[in-house]
């Protein structure tokens, strides 16, 4: 991603990239939640969309950007 106002190009952190993948785990929970209660199938698909809308909620504020890249690993 390029920013707009200094031109620069920006990377996502891995300190971003692990906030992240917490959200995948809030799009699957309704598959937890099936594992541990006997719901409808039907609610937890209906569920699967209200999920995703809050990921697409949170997600901007989950992105942290830097203008180096760097790697697991590296200070």
């Amino acid at each position: 991603m390029t920013c707009p106002n200094c031109g620069e190009k920006q990377y996502q952190t891995q300190k971003s990239k692990k906030r992240i993948n917490f959200l995948t785990v809030i799009i699957l929970s309704p598959l937890l939640i099936q594992i541990f209660f006997d719901i409808p199938v039907i609610i937890l698909f209906s569920l699967l969309p209200v999920f995703a809308v809050i990921v697409f909620l949170l997600y901007p504020f989950f992105v942290e950007l830097s203008s180096k890249e760097r790697y697991i690993g590296e200070q």
